[in-house]
Order: structure tokens, then C-alpha cells, then sequence
């Protein structure tokens, strides 16, 4: 005895099936009629269907981090500079990158494996053509560009250039002696305490002097002179 299958594909359903049925709805959206004694159920069909099908793409969340076949410790070089990548343990959940900068050992952590790869590509070719700034982190560079952008107002306001080793140096002196006082405080300090000479022109200078010893010249109440000579 022979049967005659007919299947009615709803839209929903047949758009899953292009779409590799990756949808939960996909697998429901599904009105399926079979003509015939002892039918199989629609169910099984659309099974066998999700058992074959694969995904088109990969999770966002899932492709982040892909498992990379790598043997730790990873020494990228160029040229005669090194750097070594470490791998992840059970009880530190980063990759590390070590390398050395004028003769002293830099660490950082990354994480994910292409992350600390790229930087360790990037970090022998800064030391391989001899620059220095690869022992600075990102707030360091971001820091020292901003204190040369300080200093550079300095300069255009004042008409005096320090450098930045100047700068910091003279920083550090003048807070070593300063017994944990600010800077500021000290400042404020010494204008409180500081004359302030006024320029004046000579026969000014004269005038106001010659009234001043005019007065102390004068008796007053009886009393002898300042600058009485008698």
C-alpha cells in the first residue's frame, strides 16, 4: 500500500529552514498534515532537520574568546628584541607580556590571546628601532603629553623653556625640603612675607625722601627732634 505525503511549509517555517533553523520559534512555526494510515509525526521531520542543520554565524558572546592552540610560554621577536607572551592558569584568568626596556622587565596583562599579540609585535619593533617610550603605559604617554603641553604654555607666556626632566626634577627638590607642606602653601607663603618694591624715578625718590627726614625734623609735643643734632 502506498502513501502520498503532502507538506504544508507555513512562511514562518520556511524562513527558518533558509535560515538555517537557528530560531526556538523556527521549531514551533510549524503546521505540518499528513495524508495516509500510521503517518510519521511532524515532529520527527523537523528533528532530523535540526539535527543536520549548522549555524551560518557564531555568537558574538561565543567568538570573543576562541580556544587558540598556542604553546606557552610564545616569544615574538624582531630583529635581535624579544618578548614572551604566558598563557592563562587555573588561578590567573590573563595572558601576560613580558619584555625588557632599557634593562628593566615590563609586564602587562591581556584579556585575550590576540590582544597581547598585537601589542608584543608592536612593542619589539618600538624597542628594535630604539625608542624608549615602550616602557611607558598608556596613562604615562597620555601624562607626559600633557605635561609638555604645560610646559609649552609656560614657555609662549613667560618667555622661558625648561625641559620636562627640568621641570619633574626641580618638582621633586623642592617637595623633598618642604616637610610634607604643599608647594602652593610655600608659594603663598613667601608672597605674604615679600616687600613689594615699587619702581620710581630718581628726583621721586629724592622728593620722597627729603619729606620723610622733614618730618623727623620737626619737635612735636615739646619733644626733641628724631634728627636733631643738639
Amino acid at each position: 500500500m502506498k502513501y502520498h505525503l503532502r507538506w504544508e511549509v507555513p512562511p514562518a517555517l520556511y524562513r527558518s529552514l533558509v535560515a538555517g533553523w537557528s530560531s526556538p520559534v523556527a521549531r514551533q512555526a510549524h503546521n505540518l498534515k499528513v495524508l495516509g494510515s500510521n503517518p510519521s509525526p511532524a515532529t520527527n521531520f523537523i528533528e532530523e532537520i535540526d539535527k543536520l542543520s549548522v549555524p551560518r554565524t557564531i555568537s558574538a558572546q561565543n567568538s570573543a574568546e576562541i580556544a587558540v592552540k598556542v604553546k606557552f610560554p610564545k616569544i615574538i621577536r624582531h630583529r635581535r628584541i624579544e618578548a614572551t607572551i604566558y598563557g592563562k592558569t587555573p588561578n590567573y584568568s590573563f595572558y601576560r607580556l613580558a619584555y625588557y626596556v632599557a634593562g628593566k622587565r615590563q609586564l602587562r596583562n591581556f584579556k585575550t590571546y590576540k590582544e597581547a599579540k598585537d601589542e608584543a609585535e608592536r612593542k619589539v619593533r618600538e624597542i628594535a628601532d630604539g625608542s624608549q617610550a615602550a616602557a611607558l603605559t598608556a596613562d604615562q604617554s597620555r601624562d607626559a603629553l600633557a605635561a609638555l603641553q604645560r610646559l609649552e604654555t609656560l614657555r609662549q607666556t613667560s618667555g622661558r623653556r625648561y625641559s620636562l626632566l627640568a621641570a619633574v626634577s626641580g618638582f621633586a627638590d623642592n617637595v623633598g625640603k618642604l616637610n610634607g607642606r604643599s608647594i602652593d602653601e610655600a608659594v603663598d607663603g613667601y608672597m605674604q612675607t615679600t616687600a613689594v618694591v615699587q619702581r620710581k624715578g630718581l628726583s621721586e625718590a629724592v622728593e620722597e625722601f627729603i619729606e620723610n627726614r622733614k618730618h623727623k625734623s620737626i619737635p612735636t609735643n615739646g619733644k626733641r627732634a628724631q634728627n636733631s643734632y643738639v
